[in-house]
């Protein structure tokens, strides 16, 4: 089971201590999402921050792009030091030229969609992709109540990697509590974005946090 902590619920303010306090915690990297106030009706982090947080730590960098025409916006990122980059399948026309020129800069690609997108979308493009996405919230805000029928799209991906082979990892963004983790983890999800429902907020330190979460894997 990866974990990725969602750095829009830190304080960028106090980057400089966030990072070193959740970095040998268990974590496998950090969650950047990119918003443009378009795709979603909020703005959050851009280029320069995933420079500052790649400055920092040398963990997997899984960024999140909610933005309009993908197609154009991955130009913006294909060469900053991200590890992982997924754009919304409903964001985009031509999702494997997309795929393509993230996998090309040796970065794993992958497509995330709405709790309102079908699995079905994705079924041509899934041999391609190194991860689905599965966004439990309607994505831009945190702090949301977890979405229960989406559920069944992580049943669904499961089913669909099982039945035909594949080996894209599925990871889940969105209200992810500790007893949403041990359910899904227990599905077959293999990662998890970690927000206020889990992390954050709490009053305790990450590195008690952390451990006790990864101990909820199944």
């Amino acid at each position: 089971m990866k974990l990725y902590p969602s750095l829009m619920c830190v304080d960028f303010a106090r980057l400089h201590t966030e990072i070193p306090a959740l970095h040998d915690t268990g974590i496998a990297g950090y969650h950047i999402d990119i918003m443009d106030g378009n795709f979603v009706p909020n703005f959050a982090l851009g280029s320069n921050d995933i420079k500052a947080v790649a400055s920092l730590s040398d963990k997997e960098l899984d960024v999140h792009l909610m933005v309009n025409n993908a197609d154009q916006a991955i130009h913006s990122f294909l060469n900053l030091p991200a590890h992982r980059i997924c754009f919304h399948y409903e964001a985009c026309v031509h999702h494997h030229r997309v795929v393509s020129l993230i996998r090309q800069k040796g970065m794993k690609a992958g497509i995330a969609i709405n709790p309102g997108t079908s699995v079905s979308v994705l079924a041509d493009i899934l041999p391609e992709l190194d991860f689905v996405l599965v966004m439990s919230v309607n994505p831009g805000f945190a702090g949301q109540k977890y979405l229960d029928f989406t559920t069944g799209k992580m049943r669904e991906l499961v089913r669909i990697r099982n039945e035909r082979g594949l080996s894209f990892e599925i990871e889940v963004d969105g209200a992810t509590a500790p007893d949403k983790i041990e359910m899904l983890s227990a599905i077959g999800v293999d990662s998890f974005v970690l927000g206020t429902a889990a992390l954050f907020g709490k009053n305790r330190p990450y590195g008690d946090i952390v451990p006790e979460l990864l101990a909820l894997e199944k």
